[in-house]
């Protein structure tokens, strides 16, 4: 019997800075995280609070885009939390945020 791999998005409900969030995409081949400038809005925040930076991320379809700027979050998944900081884009993504390697 063959075996197939399939590949299917993993999606999770995760809390930022008290605030639960879904659609949250882990992607463990991703180099950065990503937040949608959507939901800093949502968690109470504005660009103010955005730590300056040049980067430019290249997203999923190969297009680029320039980070607004680099959020740190208290991010809760299930009982465990870290600090985890999260480039901030603009844009409609078919998530709400990128959770990629640290």
């Amino acid at each position: 019997m063959e075996m197939t791999q399939h590949l299917k998005p993993l999606y999770i409900k995760a809390t930022f800075d008290g605030v639960p969030i879904i659609h949250v995409l882990i992607d463990n081949d991703a180099t950065v995280n990503i937040l949608l400038m959507k939901i800093v809005r949502k968690l109470g925040k504005s660009e103010k609070y955005l730590i300056d930076t040049e980067i430019l991320v290249t997203r999923f379809d190969g297009n680029k885009a320039h980070a607004k700027g680099v959020i740190p979050v208290t991010l809760w998944v299930g009982s465990s939390s870290s600090i985890a900081s999260f480039f901030v884009v603009n844009g409609t993504l078919s998530y709400n945020a990128l959770r990629g390697r640290d």
